[in-house]
C-alpha cells in the first residue's frame, strides 16, 4: 500500500488539519506533530478516540486525551567549546552580559519558556518578578533565531557561541560528526516535550 506523507512545521500541519476538518475534507488518516499542536487539535475535537494494547507499556503521561506520545524532544542549553571558555552552569548565567551578542534564542519556544517560568516561580524559589528579570536579561543577550536545526548548525560552525534551547539529539549528532559543541554538564532543569500521533475523525483508512 502506497502511503502519502505531508511534512511541514507543526503550526502548518495544525492549520491544514483544522482547515480540512472544517471543510469536511478527508485529507489525512493520521497526524503526528508537536505536543502543543496536538493539544490544540484535540480541543478542536478532530481526533477519533483510539485505544490500543501498545499504549499500555508507555511511560506515564504518554497517553493523552485523543492522542498518544510517540517521542520526546529534549531542550538543552548548548555551546561551542572553542568560543565559550566558561559555559553556563545555570539559567541565571544566560543573563550575564558576557554572552551578549553570541547567544541565540528560539522565539517560538513558548512551551520551553512556560515550563521554566513555572518551575522557577514555584519550586525554584524565585518571585515572578525575578523570573521575568532573568528572562529579560537572557533575551537582551540573544539574537532571535528560528529553528532547532539552525541553532545546532550555527553552534557547530561557530557563528554563535551559545543556544538557550536546542534539541539535545541535534547537539549529539553535530558532536559525533566532530563539531566543537557540547551540552555537558547540563544546565538544569531540562525541558522535555512530547510529540504525538492521533487518528483523525475523517480517516478513510483507519
Amino acid at each position: 500500500l502506497a502511503v502519502s506523507l505531508y511534512r511541514a512545521g507543526s503550526e502548518t500541519v495544525r492549520n491544514r488539519v483544522t482547515e480540512e476538518a472544517a471543510a469536511g475534507f478527508a485529507g489525512a488518516d493520521v497526524v503526528e506533530t508537536n505536543g502543543p499542536e496536538m493539544v490544540l487539535l484535540a480541543n478542536e475535537d478532530v481526533f477519533h478516540q483510539l485505544e490500543s494494547p501498545v499504549q499500555e507499556p508507555l511511560v506515564d503521561g504518554a497517553v493523552q486525551e485523543g492522542w498518544t506520545a510517540t517521542r520526546f524532544n529534549v531542550f538543552t542549553v548548548a555551546w561551542n567549546t572553542e568560543l565559550v571558555d566558561q559555559p553556563p552552569t545555570a539559567y541565571e548565567d544566560l543573563a550575564d552580559p558576557r554572552f551578549s551578542g553570541v547567544m541565540m534564542m528560539e522565539p517560538r519556544a513558548f512551551e520551553w519558556y512556560l515550563a521554566l517560568s513555572t518551575h522557577f516561580a514555584g519550586q525554584g524559589g524565585m518571585s515572578q518578578e525575578e523570573v521575568d528579570e532573568m528572562f529579560s536579561g537572557m533575551a537582551a543577550n540573544s539574537v532571535l533565531v528560528e529553528g532547532n536545526t539552525e541553532h545546532a548548525q550555527f553552534l557547530a560552525s561557530g557563528e554563535y557561541g551559545v543556544s538557550t534551547s536546542v534539541y539535545n539529539h541535534l547537539v549529539d549528532e553535530e558532536a559525533d560528526a566532530g563539531a566543537p559543541i557540547s551540552r555537558e554538564p547540563p544546565v538544569e532543569p531540562i525541558v522535555i516535550r512530547p510529540n504525538g500521533v492521533a487518528l483523525l475523525r475523517t480517516a478513510q483508512h483507519p
